[in-house]
């Protein structure tokens, strides 16, 4: 006994490669979209963690120079979590750090 044929009209097989190319594409951006929101992460717990911290008398900022730092920190810190909340949308860069 011979197998049934199977055939497929030109329209099931343009269906099928359009499934296959937007769930392809759909998975690259995901993957995209997990990468930005790691690199956010580790972005945001870098200026929220001790290594901003400034320990000891020979490494302390004072008076204005030491506000104008930690109004930096905090804003590229909110600005990274901001990031990682939606890291689809583009992000600016970082601005220098105040001297």
């Amino acid at each position: 006994m011979e197998p049934p044929r199977i055939r497929f009209t030109l329209r099931q097989i343009m269906a099928l490669v359009a499934i296959v190319a937007i769930s392809l594409g759909l998975g690259m951006w995901a993957g995209k979209m997990l990468r930005l929101l790691e690199l956010y992460q580790r972005r945001a717990a870098e200026y929220g963690g001790l290594k901003y911290q400034r320990i000891g008398m020979a490494t302390m900022l004072y008076g204005e120079r030491d506000r104008r730092h930690e109004r930096w920190r905090m804003g590229l810190l909110a600005k990274y979590e901001q990031a990682a909340r939606r890291p689809w949308l583009p992000v600016e860069p970082d601005p220098p750090e105040p001297e």
